[in-house]
């Protein structure tokens, strides 16, 4: 009877140990988040910059963080005229998210020093059946480069809380909080002048 119940205990362990194992490597990418470089917050607001000008992308090069040797964005070269209403048109992956976030700075074009996961840059398990080709050599990240012009001004150089108060973005799968519609709005205009 004790024999069985050992064996038991200890199936039933092997679960728990699983998900340490999984929670180890998902702490991981956390950590690498909160210790990544701050962006610069500070910068030119109104009257010195204006969200009333042209949006220019200057030969822009891109790849996320997340996955930095596989290029979403390639010498990108567009322009927004201020004051016209203009649609950004593809098939999913070609770039229209990409184009948003770096507008809104959610990603910065400058070269950081980024820690690639062993998983992403390593040499594959030949054993394992995975359709990517085995490789030897670390992968070599993406070059990030380009501007992109606000007017004048480079994005980065303005202040970030500013800038992004001047944008009014909807997501295609907003997050909507469970309360009144007002509210959701009203959670939206949060540090803008007609915040609470």
């Amino acid at each position: 009877m004790s024999m069985m119940i050992v064996a038991t205990s200890s199936g039933q362990a092997a679960s728990p140990i699983i998900a340490i194992t999984k929670a180890t490597g998902a702490a991981c990418d956390f950590f690498a988040i909160i210790d990544a470089p701050k962006p610069s917050v500070d910068g030119l607001k109104h009257p010195e910059a204006s969200a009333q000008e042209d949006i220019r992308f200057e030969s822009v090069d891109f790849a996320y963080p997340s996955r930095p040797h596989v290029k979403v964005l390639d010498r990108l070269s567009l322009k927004f005229d201020s004051g016209k209403i203009t649609a950004i048109v593809g098939a999913s992956g070609s770039g229209k998210s990409t184009i948003v976030g770096l507008l809104e700075r959610w990603y910065a074009l400058e070269n950081e020093t980024i820690v690639i996961p062993k998983a992403i840059s390593g040499p594959k398990d030949p054993d394992k059946k995975d359709p990517v080709e085995v490789t030897t050599e670390p992968i070599t990240p993406i070059t990030l480069g380009g501007s992109i012009k606000v007017g004048a001004h480079e994005l980065s150089d303005l202040d970030l809380k500013w800038w992004r108060s001047q944008i009014g973005l909807v997501q295609q799968e907003p997050f909507i909080f469970n309360d009144t519609i007002a509210k959701n709005v009203a959670y939206g205009l949060v540090g803008s002048v007609w915040g609470m």
